[in-house]
C-alpha cells in the first residue's frame, strides 16, 4: 500500500506539468495599409511556407479570407470602430454582418475570434465605449443563430494604456478611468470563455528609458534582471513583465481565469534619424528571441508552463501609414515575399539566429550538450530543473543514490536536466533555452560515472567535469560543519518522496517493479489492440455488399410532405415529439415554444420566452411540461396546463440554474418526467431532479475524462436510460453512465470537425453522428469501434451536418445539412445515400437545422431557417422501416 501511496504522489506532482511536446501557436497580423501588397494567393503561400499557424486581419477582406480556405491556419477578424455603433443598436446588423463576413467562409476558412473594435476605451468617446458591449454581445448573439457559438469567440483588442499601474508585474491594475467599460466586457468574456486580447510592446517601454540594460531587458537578451519586491520573482525580460501585470490586472477584480492573448506586439527594423531603438539587428532580436521563447513553452513566471498565444507584428511594412517612419517598418517579410531578417519563422528553420540559441563562440549549433548559462542564477535554474523533470524525462540519476546525484547543488543537477531534456527533444537549439538560461556546449560534461547523453564529439564518461557542474557540494556552516545543500519546489518533494521510499524498498528496486508492470500493461494493451484490429477488417457498408444487400429504393409516394406547420416568425432550431406521437414542440428565434397537433396543424399553445435566444426543446415523457434552454445558460421548464396572461406569457414553473455556459441541449430520461439531461457551452452534461431544481450529477467538468470544448448535442438510450451521448466541439463525442459521473465509459474519435449532433440507434448498441466536417458515422458501444462514415461524394466543400434522425429500425439515417434544403436519405447498411427529402415537392426554402422521428417511425418532423416546420410520411411498407 504504502509503495502505491509515494508512487501516486509521484505520477500526481508530474501531471501538473504540461507535455513537452505541446506546441505554442504563433499567429502574425496582416496589415493593408499599403499600396504594395502581393496578391492574398501569394500571401498564403508564404504563409503555409512556414510555422506561423493563425494570422489576425484588422478587417474582413473577402479575398484573404477566402484565399485561407482548407490551410488549417486559424483567421481572426476584426469589426472596425465605426461598425460599433450599428452593431451595438440593431442585433439585425450584427446578423447581416456575421452573414455577410463569416458564413460565406466558415468551416473552410478557420475563423477562430472576431474582434470587435480596436482600442476603443482608449478612444475618448464615452458613447463608443458604452456601444462596445452591446456590440458584442449582439455579435455573439448572431453567432449563436448561426450555430457557431463556441466555436468563434468574440471579443476586443485592448492598449497597454488600458492598465493604471504595471510596474512591478504583482502591482497590476486596470486604469480607473478604464474599469467602468471594462466591468461588463470582462464578465462577458469570462461567460464566452473568450480571450482578453492586449498589446503589449516592449518597443515603447524601450523609447522612455533608453539605458543599455532596458535595451537588452526588452530584446530577451543577457541583462542583470528586475525584481518584482512584492513577489521576489526575477524578470528576466519585458514581454513576460508586460504580459504578467495584465494577469495581475485580471486577477485584481476577479478574473484571472480570462486567458490572455497577445493581438500585437512587434519591433520595427528602421526609423527616423531621431527615433531610439529600431534597427534590423534589434528587430531581429526581438522577434526572433521573442519566437524561441514561446516554444520553450516556460511561459511567464506568474503563468508558467504555457506560452502565451502571440500574433506578431506584422507580416508586412505598411508603406501608407502616417506618422514616423518605424510605423511603415514593422514588416517580418519584404513585399516582393523574401526575408526582411531571419526571425525563426521558417518551416525549415531549426531556431531564430538569436543569442538564446548559441554556443559561447556564437555559432548556431545543433548537435552538443545543453547546460547551464554563465550568470544564470539559482532560482532560475531551479525553475528549469522542476520544469525539465515534469516532462517526462529520467531525473533518477539525480536523485539521492543517483550516479550524479553528488554534487548536490542547483546548478549540477539543472546541467543534467536541461541536457536529458534538450537529448530527448528534436535537438534544435531552440530546445536548449530555458527562458534564456541554457546555451549549448561542444564540451562534455560528464564525470565520473555520470554520463551525460549527447553527441559532438567530447570525452565519454570519463570526461573531466565543466565548469557548469563544478559547484562546490557542501557549503559551510558558521560553526566550521558542513551540511548539504537543500532546495525547494518539485525537484526537493520529489527527493523526499524518494528518501522516505529507500526506507521500504530500494529505488533499483521499485524501479525495476515498476518497468515489468508498466511492460505487462503496454503488453496487454497491445494484444487487445491487435485482437480488435483482427476483428475489425470491414466496415457495415463493405460487409453488406458482400452479403448481397442491396439498398432502400423509394418510389415517387413513399415518402411525402403530408402537413406544413406555420406560425413562428424566425429560424426554427430544435423540435421534439411526445411519445404518443401526436404532438409536436418548436423552439424558434422569434422567442416562442409552439406546442402542435401534428394531426390537425392546430397550435395548442404558443409560451413566450423569457430569453429569445432558444436553442433546444423537449417534450417529458407524460407530454404534460416542455423544456427550453438557450444564450441565457438556464434550463426552464413549464406546464402545459398553466393559463397564460394577457399577454400570452406563462410562467415558468421550474428555472434549471447551474450551467456557466449556454444550454445546447435537453432531454428528458425515458419513462422519467422528473429527470432531465442538459449539455451546455461550459463543457459539462448535467443531470436534474425537476421537482427540486437541483443537480443530481455533473459530467465533465473538473473531471479529466470530460469534454475539453462546448458540448453540443446529447441523446439518452432508450433500452438503457442510464447511458447517453454527447458530442462535442473538441472533435469526440463520449459515453455517459449515470450512475458513475466521475469519468466517461468511453470516448469516441474520428471525427475532424465539431461533432454537433448524436442519436442513439434504435437498439442501443449503436449510436449515429453528425459533424461540421460533413460526416455522419456510426459507432458501437461495446467495441469503440467506428463502424460506418456516410459522406457525400463530389468536389465541394465539406457542409455541415447539423441533425440526424434514425429510422425505426435504423435502417435509414436522415441528416440535414447547413446547404440550402438539403436533407439526404442515407441506407445505413450500404453507406449510399437514397433520397434526398430536398428535392422532393413542398420541400423547405432553407438551411434544415433539426429533426424528429416519430416514436413509431410512421413521421418524420423536420424544422428549418424558414421558419416552417414539415412533417413527411412513409407510405404502404414504408411504415416500417
Amino acid at each position: 500500500m504504502a509503495i502505491s501511496i509515494y508512487f501516486s504522489l509521484l505520477l500526481v506532482l508530474l501531471s501538473h506539468f504540461p507535455s513537452s511536446h505541446a506546441e505554442p501557436f504563433i499567429g502574425v497580423n496582416i496589415g493593408q495599409v499599403a499600396d504594395n501588397l502581393p496578391p492574398p494567393s501569394e500571401t498564403v503561400k508564404l504563409l503555409k511556407s512556414s510555422s506561423i499557424e493563425k494570422v489576425r486581419l484588422y478587417g474582413a477582406d473577402p479575398a484573404i479570407i477566402k484565399a485561407l480556405a482548407g490551410t488549417g491556419i486559424g483567421i481572426v477578424i476584426g469589426a472596425g470602430n465605426g461598425d460599433i455603433p450599428s452593431l451595438a443598436a440593431d442585433p439585425n446588423a450584427a446578423s447581416q454582418w456575421i452573414n455577410s463576413n463569416v458564413l460565406p467562409f466558415y468551416p473552410a476558412s478557420k475563423i477562430i475570434l472576431i474582434n470587435i473594435g480596436n482600442e476603443v476605451l482608449m478612444s475618448n468617446d464615452p458613447n463608443l465605449v458604452n456601444q462596445l458591449l452591446p456590440a458584442m454581445q449582439n455579435v455573439q448573439k448572431a453567432l449563436e443563430a448561426a450555430s457557431l457559438g463556441g466555436k468563434i469567440k468574440v471579443s476586443t483588442v485592448h492598449s497597454m494604456t488600458v492598465l493604471g499601474s504595471s510596474d512591478p508585474p504583482s502591482s497590476g491594475s486596470f486604469a480607473p478611468g478604464s474599469q467602468a467599460g471594462l466591468k461588463g466586457i470582462l464578465q462577458f468574456l469570462s461567460d464566452t470563455g473568450s480571450p482578453f486580447t492586449i498589446n503589449p510592446y516592449p518597443f515603447f517601454a524601450y523609447r522612455g528609458d533608453t539605458r543599455p540594460e532596458t535595451l537588452a531587458f526588452c530584446l530577451f537578451q543577457p541583462n542583470p534582471g528586475r525584481v518584482d519586491g512584492n513577489t521576489g520573482i526575477k524578470y528576466m525580460n519585458m514581454f513576460d513583465a508586460q504580459v504578467d501585470a495584465v494577469h495581475s490586472a485580471l486577477k485584481s477584480v476577479g478574473f484571472e481565469k480570462v486567458e490572455i492573448v497577445v493581438a500585437e506586439t512587434g519591433w520595427p527594423s528602421r526609423g527616423d534619424p531621431n527615433e531610439v531603438g529600431p534597427s534590423v539587428d534589434n528587430a531581429k532580436a526581438y522577434n526572433g528571441n521573442l519566437i524561441a521563447h514561446l516554444k520553450s513553452m516556460v511561459g511567464t513566471p506568474l503563468m508558467p508552463g504555457k506560452s502565451v498565444d502571440t500574433y506578431i507584428f506584422a507580416l508586412y511594412d505598411e508603406n501608407l501609414k502616417p506618422g514616423p517612419s518605424s510605423e511603415r517598418a514593422f514588416g517580418l517579410f519584404k513585399t516582393d515575399l523574401s526575408m526582411a531578417y531571419d526571425a525563426g519563422l521558417a518551416k525549415s528553420s531549426g531556431s531564430s539566429s538569436n543569442s538564446s540559441s548559441q554556443t559561447p563562440s556564437g555559432k548556431v549549433t545543433s548537435t552538443g550538450w545543453c547546460v547551464p548559462r554563465n550568470g544564470a542564477t539559482d532560482e532560475q535554474l531551479q525553475a528549469s530543473l522542476d520544469w525539465a523533470c515534469g516532462q517526462g524525462i529520467d531525473c533518477g540519476p539525480i536523485q539521492p543514490g543517483g550516479a550524479c546525484f553528488e554534487p548536490n547543488n542547483v546548478a549540477s543537477h539543472a546541467a543534467f536536466a536541461m541536457n536529458m531534456y534538450f537529448q530527448k527533444s528534436p535537438k534544435k537549439p531552440t530546445d536548449c533555452d530555458f527562458s534564456q538560461t541554457a546555451t549549448i556546449t561542444s564540451q562534455n560534461p560528464s564525470y565520473n560515472s555520470c554520463v551525460y547523453p549527447g553527441g559532438g564529439g567530447g570525452a565519454g564518461s570519463t570526461g573531466v567535469m565543466n565548469k557548469y557542474v563544478s559547484s562546490d557540494k557542501l557549503d559551510s556552516k558558521d560553526n566550521g560543519a558542513v551540511e548539504p545543500k537543500v532546495y525547494s519546489s518539485l525537484s526537493f518533494l520529489l527527493i523526499f518522496v524518494v528518501q522516505v521510499r529507500n526506507s521500504i524498498m530500494s529505488v533499483s528496486e521499485l524501479k525495476e517493479r515498476h518497468a515489468v508492470a508498466t511492460e505487462t500493461v503496454n503488453n496487454l494493451r497491445d494484444r487487445l489492440r491487435q485482437r480488435r484490429l483482427q476483428l475489425l477488417d470491414t466496415d457495415v457498408a463493405k460487409y453488406s455488399a458482400a452479403q448481397g444487400r442491396s439498398p432502400v429504393k423509394f418510389g415517387a409516394t413513399d415518402l411525402v410532405c403530408c402537413r406544413t406547420l406555420q406560425g413562428h416568425t424566425g429560424k426554427v432550431y430544435s423540435l421534439d415529439w411526445t411519445p404518443e406521437r401526436n404532438r409536436i414542440v418548436s423552439a424558434s428565434q422569434d422567442g416562442r415554444l409552439i406546442v402542435w397537433n401534428a394531426l390537425t396543424s392546430q397550435k395548442t399553445h404558443a409560451i413566450k420566452l423569457p430569453c429569445a435566444w432558444v436553442m433546444t426543446c423537449a417534450f417529458s415523457p407524460n407530454g404534460q411540461t416542455v423544456a427550453c434552454g438557450g444564450l441565457d445558460s438556464v434550463c426552464s421548464i413549464f406546464s402545459l396546463s398553466s393559463t397564460a396572461d394577457k399577454d400570452g406569457t406563462v410562467p415558468v414553473s421550474r428555472m434549471l440554474s447551474g450551467h456557466r455556459g449556454y444550454v445546447s441541449c435537453c432531454q428528458y430520461v425515458p419513462n422519467e418526467d422528473a429527470r432531465l439531461i442538459t449539455s451546455s457551452g461550459d463543457q459539462t452534461c448535467v443531470l436534474w431532479d425537476v421537482t427540486t431544481g437541483l443537480k443530481t450529477s455533473v459530467f465533465g467538468g473538473e473531471f479529466q475524462s470530460g469534454h475539453t470544448a462546448d458540448v453540443l448535442s446529447v441523446s439518452i438510450s432508450g433500452s438503457n436510460p442510464n447511458w447517453f451521448i454527447s458530442g462535442s466541439c473538441d472533435t469526440t463525442a463520449r459515453l455517459w453512465d449515470t450512475r458513475a459521473a466521475s469519468r466517461a465509459v468511453r470516448t469516441f474519435h474520428g471525427h475532424e470537425g465539431d461533432v454537433n449532433t448524436v442519436k442513439f440507434f434504435p437498439d442501443g448498441n449503436r449510436f449515429g453522428t453528425g459533424s461540421d466536417d460533413g460526416t455522419c458515422r456510426l459507432y458501437d458501444i461495446r467495441t469503440g469501434h467506428q463502424l460506418q462514415v456516410y459522406q457525400p461524394h463530389g468536389d465541394g466543400e465539406n457542409v455541415p451536418v447539423t441533425s440526424i434522425a434514425f429510422s425505426a429500425s435504423g435502417r435509414l439515417l436522415f441528416a440535414g445539412y447547413a446547404n440550402n434544403n438539403a436533407c439526404y436519405v442515407w441506407d445505413t447498411l450500404l453507406g449510399e445515400i437514397v433520397l434526398d427529402l430536398g428535392e422532393l415537392q413542398d420541400s423547405h426554402k432553407n438551411r434544415i437545422s433539426c429533426l424528429g422521428m416519430s416514436a413509431d417511425g410512421s413521421a418524420l418532423c423536420t424544422g428549418s431557417w424558414d421558419s416552417n416546420l414539415k412533417i413527411w410520411a412513409f407510405g404502404g411498407h414504408r411504415r416500417v422501416i
